[in-house]
């Protein structure tokens, strides 16, 4: 149950039950479920971060942002003071998900779903031939068993 409480960690779950053999197949297939995004480190000397991703706070404000031929911010100009623009891996739980399926299926623990169809009308459900035993009716009050236990 605790397994289950995100899909991040019902992946993981998914991965520990499968072999050791396959555990470590997988592990090395992180180039596959393993990605990088741009994430950003703000200086922040009294508490309140200074510059912005589209406004950069320089060391020297008379020089300006160098950018690239395509006007994008340059990031690796020396003269950025905050942010700085750093990549950050992170797991794609989606696309591990589906390495770990493959691994899996190469374990042959999957197995194929077939499916039937046929018409609802055909399908018998057998009857049982035994009697249904007696019992007596619920508006009757049963006898005691012993008298002694009416006196007491």
């Amino acid at each position: 149950m605790a397994a289950s409480r995100d899909y991040e960690t019902s992946v993981i779950q998914k991965l520990n039950n499968l072999p050791m053999t396959w555990h470590k197949w997988v592990e090395e297939q992180s180039d596959r479920y393993t990605e990088e995004k741009e994430t950003y480190e703000f200086e922040a000397p009294c508490g309140a971060p200074i510059g912005s991703k589209s406004d950069p706070c320089m060391k020297d404000p008379n020089k300006s942002v160098l950018k690239n031929d395509d006007g994008a911010i340059n990031w690796d100009d020396p003269n950025i003071l905050s942010p700085k623009m750093t990549y950050e891996s992170y797991i794609n739980y989606t696309v591990l998900d589906a390495v770990i399926m493959e691994a899996a299926e190469f374990a042959g623990l999957t197995w194929n779903q077939d499916s039937m169809t046929f018409k609802i009308s055909t399908i018998e459900i057998p009857l049982s031939t035994k009697k249904t035993p007696y019992r007596p009716q619920l508006d009757e009050e049963a006898e005691p068993e012993d008298d002694e236990e009416e006196e007491t």
